[in-house]
């Protein structure tokens, strides 16, 4: 298998990573999804304000969905053991560095509003066991999957095409779909499936057309973007009205956005990829290396309210100037993380450099002996 890093799909990484930066700062920075106070400030905005947070939604499904692509296009002919300890070591790095972050916050103001008993239980969970404690979603269902893989790619390669698509379809309409509208206990797990099975569906039957048809691929993936995130604005507009968590209308445009156009942004993000002509980029394939840190360390449960709270955006919110400094906070929370991660790769490569010379110190002894 060719291993060599395809900067087609390390700029799609990038992309994917931005996009889900920005989901969040409208998330959880303005919309509080699960919170108690849920859209109450969202409504509360100008209406260019509220139009434009609705337009950043998308991005944390369209990205992780290309995430889980991009894992079932690399892996679904790969069935030899991965390197766990990467996967391992990089998240407990992060569980540590968020952990001390959380601790230090909640001793100078704690922005987060954390008791005392919160942030101990919180700290400890992290520390001990980052990866099944669902602190980040994505690490325990892409380690789960991971797990399956050698069994799914045995599978996928001893059905045909026809079977192949059959099984999308179903996991596109009952488990990913109504599973979602209706947060069922497992739709995070088959949401990572479904999106894996598409990627690897476009590596075995796919054929890339380079640059036919672009320009109706962007075309269509800007109008089921702008679809997404008006559903999303009328739905965020119901429930304030009717003061209601949910109504049957809600349910039945969360069930469209996911059935529909979700998957149609993700597909048509991933398909333009694919068909676009790219020489290797050094720069690109580096930066894009640093999207999984990026991801630990904004996003986890520790940090999330830590990071919108003292980036303001409340505040930001009701400014005039709130894309403007949206932009601002996204790109100097991407440059933050990406400190920490380039701290990670500096430390990880040494430690392994260190093992690479025992391994083989004990090597050329034990041939010596």
């Amino acid at each position: 298998m060719n291993t060599e890093r395809d900067s087609r799909f390390e700029l799609l990484r990038i992309i994917a990573c931005v996009l889900i930066v920005f989901n969040h700062y409208a998330s959880h920075g303005v919309l509080m999804i699960n919170q108690s106070d849920e859209y109450m400030l969202w409504a509360q905005g100008a209406f260019f304000n509220r139009l434009f947070v609705m337009l950043l939604t998308p991005g944390g499904r369209v990205g992780v969905a290309v995430f889980f692509m991009l894992s079932g296009y690399y892996l679904i002919n790969n069935n030899k053991k991965h390197n766990w300890t990467g996967i391992i070591s990089h998240t407990y790095y992060y569980a540590i560095v968020c952990s001390i972050i959380a601790v230090i916050c909640f001793f100078c103001g704690n922005p987060a509003r954390y008791t005392t008993y919160g942030i101990c239980t919180s700290v400890l969970k992290y520390v001990c066991i980052p990866i099944s404690s669902s602190g980040w979603w994505f690490v325990t269902v892409y380690i789960l999957l991971l797990f399956g893989m050698p069994l799914i790619n045995t599978y996928i390669d001893q059905i045909g095409k026809r079977r192949f698509i059959f099984i999308l379809l179903y996991l596109w309409i009952f488990a990913y779909g109504l599973g979602g509208a209706f947060e069922t206990p497992f739709n995070l797990l088959f949401r990572g499936c479904f999106f894996y099975l598409i990627g690897g569906f476009f590596r075995k039957y796919y054929a890339p057309k380079k640059e036919q048809f672009q320009l109706l691929r962007v075309g269509g993936f800007i109008c089921s973007w702008i679809s997404c995130s008006m559903i999303s604005f009328f739905s965020a507009s119901q429930i304030i009205e009717l003061h209601a968590d949910k109504t049957g209308q809600t349910v039945a445009l969360s069930l469209v956005e996911n059935l529909l156009f979700i998957p149609i942004c993700a597909i048509l993000l991933f398909s333009i990829a694919l068909n676009t002509r790219m020489n290797k980029n050094t720069i690109v394939n580096n930066l894009a290396g640093y999207s999984f840190g990026v991801y630990l360390f904004h996003d986890s449960d520790l940090t999330r309210n830590i990071v919108w709270t003292i980036a303001r955006v409340q505040k930001q919110y009701q400014s005039e100037s709130c894309a403007f400094m949206a932009v601002i906070t996204c790109l100097g929370i991407i440059a933050i993380a990406c400190l920490f991660e380039w701290i990670y790769k500096a430390f990880y490569a040494r430690i392994k450099e260190r093992i690479y010379r025992c391994n083989s110190i004990d090597a050329v002894t034990k041939a010596d002996t």
